[in-house]
C-alpha cells in the first residue's frame, strides 16, 4: 500500500497503551456525515459516550469486543499503519460498538466473513466514507484485502457494498497487497 495516502479528516490521537473515548480519539468526529452513517438510528451522543478503544501491547488488526462493545486496538498497528488506515478502521469497528449496543450478534462463525451482514454494513459504510474523502476504488480494493480474505471473497465482499468491477481497474489494484 502507498504510503503516500491523504490525511483522514481527523488525524487519530492514540497516545499509547490504555482505555481511550473513540470521541477524544478521533476529535471531531461529531461533525462528520460518516458518524451520522455509523450510528443508523441509535443516538450520536450515545453511540459516543459508550464506544471506547482499548489499546494494548501487541500485533494484529482492531476488532470489537463482543461483550463490552470496546474496540480492542494492538498498538503495534497504531504504530505501523498510515493515519487514513487507522481512521477507517476505527469508524468501521464503530459500526460493531454501535451494534454490540443494539444487542445485534456481531460474529456469524461457521459463516464466511464476507457474508456476516455485520461486516457487510461496516465495510459498505467505510466505503462510503472513502468515497466521501475522494479515494479511488483502485485504493479501496487493497484496503479490503486483509489477510483472512481470499481474492475470490474479497471480490465478492467489494460487489456485495456497491464497489466497481475490480476486473475494471489497474492490475496493480489486484496484486494482493495487504494492510
Amino acid at each position: 500500500m502507498t504510503t503516500d495516502l491523504p490525511d483522514p479528516p481527523i488525524l487519530p490521537q492514540i497516545p499509547g497503551e490504555g482505555v481511550f473515548r473513540v470521541a477524544d480519539v478521533l476529535e471531531g468526529l461529531e461533525a462528520r456525515e460518516a458518524l451520522q452513517d455509523v450510528a443508523g438510528d441509535y443516538p450520536v451522543k450515545d453511540l459516543l459516550a459508550q464506544a471506547h478503544l482499548l489499546c494494548f501491547h501487541g500485533d494484529g488488526y482492531p476488532r470489537v469486543d463482543d461483550h463490552t462493545g470496546h474496540i480492542l486496538c494492538p498498538e503495534a498497528y497504531t504504530r505501523t499503519h498510515e493515519p487514513l488506515i487507522v481512521y477507517l478502521d476505527i469508524l468501521h469497528e464503530l459500526v460493531h460498538v454501535r451494534q454490540v449496543l443494539e444487542g445485534k450478534r456481531v460474529y456469524h462463525f461457521p459463516e464466511p466473513y464476507v457474508t456476516w451482514p455485520t461486516e457487510i454494513e461496516a465495510y459498505r459504510i467505510t466505503y462510503d466514507e472513502a468515497r466521501r474523502l475522494e479515494l479511488p476504488d483502485a485504493w479501496f480494493w487493497n484496503y479490503l484485502a486483509v489477510p483472512w480474505v481470499d481474492d475470490e471473497d474479497l471480490i465478492r465482499l467489494g460487489k456485495t457494498i456497491g464497489m466497481s468491477d475490480p476486473a475494471d481497474l489497474a492490475s496493480d489494484a489486484k496484486d494482493g497487497v495487504r494492510h
